[in-house]
């Protein structure tokens, strides 16, 4: 079993790169237990993070389905403590202690986290393809093959980037168009930080002629 200093250190990995996956927008639910395969942390573990965090009001996970659903959004209390530990990485926020970042040697930046089990996390990409099957098969019937072949186009090219934060959006994103009545605000935040982190996606011109209008509101 991991020290105290271990586990809020892996505690703190996960709520940041969660920050990171969604931009720092809060309530916006993204799988808990693809956040773990990143960081190389079973699912137990992850649940035992994910209890840990929500006890402390910085993610909603119950809200979403718990850990049936294995969904987790960070709330505005998590955000802030992301942000305090990073504007003032020497004095402690309410929840981790002084230098957190820099915790037992490791150093978090962006997505680029060194040290222990975490070095191959932007070497590693998890596209879920029953979600990609599941959402082309949708907008095919609903839209178009050109539609259903653009997704397919961008999960090939987030795959070809290797991009972890890209990958968890992704996933997420084919997950929401995959239900019923998809919620177009939720979609266009998932693409919106899709682009964020790999803006050559939008400029493929049949990629953004095609996905974008999968949001845009009737």
């Amino acid at each position: 079993m991991p020290n105290i200093d271990e586990k809020e250190k892996k505690r703190f990995l996960f709520l940041n790169m969660l920050y990171k996956v969604i931009n720092g927008r809060e309530n916006l639910p993204v799988n808990m237990f693809v956040i773990g395969k990143f960081l190389n942390l079973d699912l137990n573990y992850v649940m035992n993070i994910v209890e840990y965090l929500e006890g402390e009001g910085l993610v909603k996970s119950k809200a979403f389905g718990g850990f049936i659903a294995g969904k987790v959004a960070i709330t505005h209390k998590g955000i802030k403590e992301i942000e305090d530990a990073y504007n003032i990485p020497n004095k402690a926020t309410q929840i981790f202690p002084p230098n957190i970042i820099y915790v037992m040697g490791d150093f978090v930046e962006g997505r680029k986290v060194m040290g222990d089990n975490f070095e191959n996390i932007n070497n590693s990409t998890i596209i879920n393809k029953s979600n990609v099957q599941n959402a082309f098969n949708k907008v095919t019937d609903e839209f178009d093959e050109a539609t259903g072949n653009a997704l397919l186009r961008v999960a090939n090219e987030i795959e070809k980037s290797k991009d972890p934060t890209a990958s968890i959006l992704f996933n997420s994103f084919t997950e929401e168009l995959s239900n019923p009545h998809p919620d177009k605000e939720r979609l266009k935040s998932f693409w919106n930080g899709i682009d964020k982190v790999l803006p050559t996606i939008n400029s493929i011109a049949e990629v953004a002629n095609k996905i974008i209008p999968l949001f845009i509101p009737n």
